[in-house]
């Protein structure tokens, strides 16, 4: 069985090289014509075609996968399924796509509600982080300095007014930010530099060292799927305030006092948040979730698609 997935680089690269760790042989393709203009050409080289993240780029390569006769799977992260959800032509552009794939997969059971209410059923498998988080024998300690971790952005999603007012209003509080994919948000770093307190740490590919150095993330999302900030930082015993209550052993935080109510708080108490870190380790192993991956995959190369859509799981 060959795996071609295509489409959100960070999260294709991530997929590939967990099936490529249990023996399956699986490379993400392409992010889109741009870097690769002869990726759809690509896609005969493989049996199941992946696409993560439901754009105009993993719509074409899914249709035509399907032309080649391979098994198409559509993977939605969180952010294209609001536009779905919320844009006239993107979600039609779904529901061609939906006529075409072999199976919709959702990172998060809200994201898969959502999609269902506009007629397109899926099942939930998120992909897993990275191993790194969950072989530490014990979780790094909280650091002297109390500090809040956050990913902020140039545009509206990351609630980047609300993080720079919460840092104006907290002056003896530390923010350590890290940038979304746009990873020099222009705007942002011009607002930022007019905040002592608020350290900006530039795009990082390892955030392990990134997570020993905060004691609390702050996650403020105006729509989300499966975080995997959210997961890294909870399987490292970080405490996480999160605008959305889509995991348990979280702060679920819902306005402006609130979240300032919530950081002082834990300011007063910062400890380890051992329960979200064993839930997490419990749930979320990636050797566990990649195996249940590979069922997916046999189920759907068996080409027994009378069976219910959950029967993978048996």
């Amino acid at each position: 069985m060959k795996i071609g997935i295509l489409g959100d680089e960070d999260s294709g690269r991530r997929l590939a090289q967990h099936l490529n760790n249990i023996g399956i042989s699986a490379k993400f393709v392409s992010a889109g014509l741009r870097k690769d203009p002869a990726s759809f050409l690509h896609l005969r080289d493989y049996d199941i075609v992946h696409g993560v993240y439901m754009r105009r780029f993993v719509v074409f390569s899914l249709i035509l996968g399907k032309m080649f006769g391979k098994v198409s799977v559509c993977h939605w992260e969180g952010t294209d399924v609001m536009r779905a959800t919320k844009e006239t032509g993107f979600r039609l552009m779904a529901l061609i796509l939906n006529k075409f794939v072999d199976l919709n997969i959702t990172f998060s059971e809200n994201l898969q509600k959502e999609l269902g209410h506009i007629g397109i059923d899926s099942v939930v498998w998120p992909i897993p982080i990275d191993s790194e988080y969950f072989v530490i024998d014990e979780l790094p300690p909280i650091p002297e300095e109390f500090s809040v971790l956050c990913k902020i952005a140039d545009d509206w999603l990351y609630g980047s007014d609300i993080f720079l007012k919460l840092a104006q209003d907290l002056p003896k509080v530390r923010f350590l930010v890290v940038p979304g994919k746009d990873k020099q948000p222009s705007k942002l770093l011009a607002r930022i530099g007019q905040v002592s307190n608020v350290d900006f740490l530039g795009w990082k590919n390892d955030m392990l060292e990134v997570y020993r150095r905060s004691s609390a993330l702050l996650r403020l999302t105006e729509h989300d799927g499966l975080s995997y900030m959210v997961v890294e930082a909870l399987a490292l015993g970080r405490q996480v305030i999160w605008s959305h209550n889509y995991l348990p052993f979280c702060h679920y935080v819902k306005s402006f006092d609130q979240i300032k109510k919530t950081i002082l708080e834990i300011q007063k108490n910062p400890k380890l948040n051992v329960e979200g870190a064993q839930y997490v380790r419990k749930n979320f192993n990636s050797e566990h979730m990649i195996k249940e991956l590979v069922k997916i995959y046999d189920w759907l190369a068996s080409k027994k698609h009378s069976r219910p859509l959950e029967d993978w799981k048996s």
